[in-house]
């Protein structure tokens, strides 16, 4: 990034924190062909922060799932947060998610 940025863009860029953890299925769950479910996920905190965003891994895909973006809540006390994540299987085939298989990573967000 040079220094010739608009405010406006460093404010966004500032913004924007990096990886806060892997969220994880607790669970073994199938979802069916068209499915649409919201999963309980388990996620160890790296650092506290007040809110973060579900979004899909960046990386890979570890599922033929869709993650729907999320803003969910990680203020409580402890290392380790339970995270809604909503998921749809837009495949025509049953999907079928291990137990703590990674489900989708989360970042912080300002709000």
């Amino acid at each position: 990034m040079g220094n010739n940025l608009p405010d406006e863009w460093k404010a966004v860029m500032m913004s924007i924190n990096p990886f806060i953890g892997r969220v994880t299925a607790t669970k073994p769950i199938t979802l069916h062909p068209m499915e649409t479910r919201t999963i309980t996920g388990f996620v160890r905190k790296m650092k506290n922060t007040d809110a973060a965003i579900t979004e899909a891994f960046e990386d890979k895909h570890s599922h033929s799932a869709i993650v729907c973006p999320r803003v969910v809540t990680v203020n409580n006390a402890g290392k380790t947060v339970r995270i809604p994540v909503r998921i749809f299987n837009v495949t025509a085939r049953p999907i079928k998610i291990k137990a703590r298989q990674s489900l989708c990573q989360l970042n912080e967000v300002q709000v």
